[in-house]
């Protein structure tokens, strides 16, 4: 069961998703999430102005006696959703997108239970340099630009895409994508190739196999596919990655798990159809 909260200036949607969905509206009403979970700790720190209460529900990193919280500045058009991604006795993960105007953000906060109940301990989001921006700004500002900078760009702009654009995206290329891990997953002798045609091994007599992946790298907006690990059966397709901070798409064969996800480590992993997930890592 996932659940999927959204708030947004004075309308608050709580939805319990299983089969069919459920909603309310209003902030008094019964609907809202229990005090102490982890969905109501997340609309009191993303979505409220004051939080008077928040050091008795943030731990570690997160302990915060000013009760300064990530809605503290929130604007009233500001639209706040979260939904689960993972889920124990002990932990929990949760995605949480901000959305206002030509703004958004997708933030992923992590919870520990701890003592008297759920707290929360970190929050990751996908942090690109700043010369990232001013690049991609750059060539946005360009007209007839080289085919090599456009597919840049194009890549670029696909790499900070939301994760509900991500996860459309794939769904429309899904016969692409699907066509690209098996293309490198029968031809076990290259284990990674790059959008610049670069394979590793650098030698291979596979010339013609490579084209082909790499053409398909380009059609797609992907920088490189590789290997996870010798045998493995698992992909990795990197749209963009830099300063260790990495996005992409994971292609995982029956019956793998996906990797967990940690602050320190895959902060977002969450599967889009069977056996294909959307990853970001640090």
């Amino acid at each position: 069961m996932k659940s999927i909260g959204i708030y947004g200036g004075a309308f608050l949607l709580s939805a319990l998703v299983l089969s069919s969905c459920g909603s309310s509206r209003g902030a008094g009403n019964s609907r809202n999430p229990e005090q102490g979970s982890p969905e109501w700790i997340i609309q009191m720190y993303f979505t409220r102005r004051a939080f008077p209460e928040v050091e008795h529900y943030t731990i570690g990193e997160l302990r915060n006696d000013n009760h300064a919280t990530a809605g503290s500045g929130l604007s009233d058009s500001a639209r706040v959703t979260w939904r689960n991604l993972q889920e124990d006795p002990t932990r929990a993960v949760y995605a949480v997108a901000t959305t206002d105007r030509s703004y958004h953000s997708d933030t992923y906060a992590f919870f520990v239970r701890a003592g008297d109940g759920w707290k929360l301990n970190a929050i990751r989001t996908l942090g690109l340099p700043g010369v990232f921006y001013r690049v991609m700004q750059q060539l946005e500002g360009e007209v007839n630009l080289p085919d090599s900078l456009a597919s840049r760009l194009a890549n670029m702009r696909l790499a900070v895409n939301s994760d509900d654009s991500l996860r459309s995206y794939f769904r429309a290329n899904a016969e692409e994508f699907d066509m690209l891990r098996n293309i490198l997953g029968s031809t076990p002798d290259i284990i990674a190739v790059t959008s610049n045609g670069e394979a590793d091994p650098a030698i291979t007599s596979n010339s013609g196999t490579i084209f082909r992946i790499t053409a398909l790298l380009r059609k797609l907006r992907i920088h490189s596919i590789r290997r996870a690990a010798e045998g493995s059966g698992a992909f990795y397709l990197t749209i963009h990655n830099e300063s260790d901070h990495a996005v992409g798409y994971l292609s995982l064969p029956e019956g793998a798990a996906p990797p967990g996800m940690t602050p320190s480590r895959f902060i977002y992993v969450e599967e889009i159809v069977r056996g294909w997930y959307i990853y970001k890592s640090i």
